[in-house]
């Protein structure tokens, strides 16, 4: 029963290791837009995932350690149905655990098409009235990021479009300067987690 306590944890530890990430894709696919705590689960990430392996460790050890001497008596210790059974669950929550533990990697994939979309739009949408910056962001740590900042940007008041490049580290936001500014634009990004510069204003 431990050693199923022990699996159920790694996975949980594992799910809340990978939060920074995981966060903002689900606040976005919730409509909400934002997950304010990314940049806390990302400094705690290290810890989290190492004790997921600790975890993880304890489990495998109580599932495949020797079987005592009383369960052996007769000479044959045959495999339990409950134990088979706990052997299989604990080799499907460690797949389960790699593929949380890497949603970093991969979580690029999910906002690709939605980050290109925007190029060719916000090109076409600048006229007169309207603004074009160009800010240098610090503090992401995965494609996730990127997705949730660019949803909590669009639906600041005076922002048309918004497009994060998480490997480039920039955020491109066409605005209305009379109902928004290049400050409240870095606020909004910092009550995100992250901070940010203004690298390149345009007209």
């Amino acid at each position: 029963m431990k050693d199923k306590s022990l699996t159920f944890a790694s996975i949980a530890a594992a799910g809340l290791a990978s939060l920074c990430c995981i966060g903002p894709l689900a606040a976005v696919g919730l409509g909400i837009g934002s997950f304010g705590a990314a940049a806390l689960f990302e400094d705690l990430r290290p810890y989290l995932l190492g004790l997921t392996a600790l975890l993880l460790a304890g489990a495998f050890y109580l599932n495949y350690h020797k079987q005592s001497g009383a369960e052996c008596a007769d000479g044959t210790c045959a495999v339990i149905p409950e134990k088979r059974k706990q052997t299989m669950l604990l080799w499907l929550a460690t797949g389960a655990v790699a593929a949380l533990a890497s949603v970093p990697y991969y979580s690029g994939m999910l906002s690709d098409d939605s980050a290109s979309a925007d190029v060719s739009v916000l090109a076409a949408s600048n006229s007169d009235g309207e603004a074009l910056v160009v800010f240098a962001v610090d503090g992401m740590t995965c494609a996730g990021c990127a997705v949730g900042m660019k949803a909590t940007l669009e639906r600041e008041t005076g922002v048309q479009l918004a497009e994060v490049d998480y490997e480039k580290e920039t955020a491109r936001i066409h605005f209305d300067p009379s109902q928004t500014s290049s400050e409240r634009l870095i606020a909004a990004i910092g009550e995100l987690g992250y901070s940010a510069k203004v690298k390149e204003p345009q007209s």
